[in-house]
């Protein structure tokens, strides 16, 4: 009885507030939304959830290092027209092409920010504007469609066994944030350095290529978010889901990781994307318009940022800042790092 009862605290003490959040939604809409709770909604919500949680798992690599990236949405539209004017090469060499200009976005916000310590916010909020501008060039801002295609299709409307495919790839992509975040050591720097930038630069790691490699990291999960998206729309679209970037940030925010940056959870990232998504799944089902959506999710960023603040929880894999006497060079295993 003892153990079942610290077990229940401890899982009280690091459960993020938005867990609670969540329930309360999920109980709420069960009763006052018609059809909320049905086989048929719920597999709409984990194949919309699936883009956002892969966006989300991109955003929160940037986010523990400090940084934050606007450019995602613009990204995932380049994806969408570069992948659509290539497929007379083949369904996979275009997919394939439009993930590397994916990269390419990623790669060009990481050297602006480490190598030129430009900060985040203006870095992407520049490429968001010429990527985006880009985009609309190669299509002369029209629509393009692609052939009909059931392979070209399949990352969208396909299945692994019983699960759909977009939510087998979100699954995916949460095991490997994990691993990247508490079974590697660039994860682990990259939470020191979120932590605490200057202890980093004293503990001679290096943080510029770890700060690239974070930007790039995330730009692939960008990328199969863009897989799925643009399979999803089956054609290239230069204003491609334009929120998505702001949606990613606030499912952090609303799941526990610090804006900035040194901490933050898996978890956190999974229920802030439930909240978002369930949220704006339920007030759809209850005829509330999407400007409505949008102002509800900005309410929900803002509370739960001002909710971390006012309680100072910590995640679990956060890295504090050095106190008197304590070294630096440590992982949030308590690691030594090379």
């Amino acid at each position: 009885m003892t153990h079942a009862v610290d077990s229940l605290r401890r899982f009280r003490a690091d459960a993020p507030p938005a867990l609670y959040l969540l329930v309360v939604l999920v109980a709420g809409l069960t009763i006052f939304a018609p059809g909320f709770a049905s086989a048929h909604n719920v597999s709409n919500v984990g194949r919309t959830a699936a883009v956002l949680a892969l966006v989300a798992c991109g955003q929160a690599v940037v986010i523990v290092t400090r940084g934050l990236d606007l450019s995602m949405a613009s990204a995932v539209a380049l994806m969408s027209v570069v992948t659509v004017l290539e497929i007379d090469r083949g369904i996979i060499p275009a997919f394939a092409l439009g993930a590397l200009a994916v990269l390419a976005v990623g790669a060009v916000n990481g050297l602006l920010i480490a190598r030129f310590e430009i900060p985040p916010f203006l870095t992407t909020l520049g490429t968001l504007t010429a990527v985006h501008g880009l985009s609309s060039v190669l299509v002369a801002g029209i629509p393009v469609e692609a052939p009909p295609s059931g392979a070209f299709s399949w990352p969208s409307n396909g299945s692994v066994g019983p699960l759909s495919a977009p939510i087998v790839l979100a699954l995916v992509g949460f095991v490997v944030l994990g691993v990247l975040f508490r079974r590697t050591t660039i994860g682990r720097i990259w939470f020191l350095i979120g932590s605490n930038p200057e202890a980093a630069r004293a503990a001679g790691l290096r943080v510029r290529r770890a700060t690239f490699l974070a930007y790039v990291t995330a730009a692939a999960f960008v990328a199969a978010a863009g897989l799925i998206l643009t399979s999803r729309v089956h054609s290239g679209q230069p204003d491609l889901d334009p929120t998505l970037a702001f949606e990613a940030i606030a499912a952090c925010a609303i799941g526990g990781l610090s804006l900035s940056g040194g901490r933050g959870r898996v978890s956190g990232v999974i229920i802030g994307v439930l909240v978002v998504t369930v949220s704006a799944n339920g007030l759809l089902l209850l005829n509330v318009s999407s400007d409505v959506q949008l102002i509800v999710v900005g309410v929900l960023t803002v509370a739960s940022v001002l909710g971390a603040g006012a309680t100072g929880r910590r995640g679990r894999w956060s890295v504090g800042r050095p106190s008197v006497g304590q070294t630096p060079a440590t992982t949030p295993a308590g690691e030594k790092l090379p």
